[in-house]
């Protein structure tokens, strides 16, 4: 399913976001089961002084999976490619199955199988629907609108999250970003988050919610990020020769198929996997 506007208005025909979000969180509290879809493509630019350094960076991960919540079961795919800032290629495959306590795993043809504690835990970290209340709860500049998709009509939540949620994203996209041998950034009493050189004045990110007006279910959730990393956010060896980084990544989730229950069956390999320790 894509979605693609039709007709927007200024603001929304009714309902005050106070609201829409209530009755989001009582739809989602309600919710027995859904399937979705999501991309990330993700890229990085590494430019120094003329004659210097210079190399780029590219990723692209696909995923879809399936959550119940009244048999704590789920189920979730993810592909990845990734080109590196030395310029290598690596494809990454990876699975998961759970089915009450028991949680088959699969990175890269390697298959394990635990026994979980608590899967309910599991599954709400596995919930991406979770992951949006977050997003509304977290933000302080949130401005509503509606749009008619398709014959359908939506609430439309264009967020600029609050600096406290977008912390671990902005930090952990900016780790990997740097993550070449020969660089390392700095740790944060060095300045790296704060003041005019610091990462959060040089970071953007926004988020975009698209709530159905019926059921006040999310159906799509898009985000970009956007990081501007200057040299004095990180120490390098002297080859990096006053080194800046933009990095861009772009988030796009579908979500579907509510309360329609799914049948998982096993692979074959996964009844087969070695039982593992769950980790402490």
């Amino acid at each position: 399913m894509e979605l693609t506007c039709t007709t927007c208005s200024i603001a929304a025909r009714s309902g005050s976001l106070e609201n829409i979000e209530r009755l989001m969180i009582r739809s989602l509290q309600n919710l027995n089961s859904y399937r979705y879809t999501e991309g990330v493509e993700s890229s990085g630019a590494y430019q120094g002084d003329a004659g210097c350094l210079a190399f780029a960076s590219e990723g692209i991960k696909n995923e879809e999976g399936y959550l119940n919540f009244v048999d704590v079961e789920a189920k979730m795919s993810r592909s990845s490619t990734a080109t590196d800032c030395e310029g290598t290629t690596a494809q990454e495959f990876a699975e998961a199955y759970l089915q009450g306590r028991d949680l088959y795993t699969n990175e890269n043809g390697i298959w394990k199988r635990f026994s979980v504690p608590n899967p309910e835990q599991v599954l709400m970290e596995m919930d991406k629907l979770g992951g949006i209340v977050d997003i509304i709860s977290g933000s302080e500049n949130i401005v509503l609108v509606n749009e008619s998709v398709d014959e359908q009509d939506y609430y439309v939540l264009k967020i600029i999250p609050s600096e406290s949620s977008s912390l671990q994203i902005i930090e952990d996209l900016a780790q990997a970003a740097l993550s070449c041998p020969h660089m390392a950034l700095c740790n944060a009493d060095e300045g790296l988050w704060n003041g005019e050189n610091g990462l959060m004045e040089n970071s953007e990110m926004a988020w975009t919610v698209w709530i159905s007006t019926t059921d006040f279910l999310p159906r799509k959730v898009e985000g970009e990020v956007r990081l501007h990393l200057t040299p004095a956010m990180f120490k390098a060896s002297p080859d990096v020769c006053n080194l800046n980084v933009e990095i861009y990544q772009k988030n796009s989730m579908l979500f579907h198929s509510f309360d329609e229950p799914l049948a998982i069956s096993l692979p074959e390999e996964a009844i087969k996997a070695e039982m593992v320790a769950w980790p402490e």
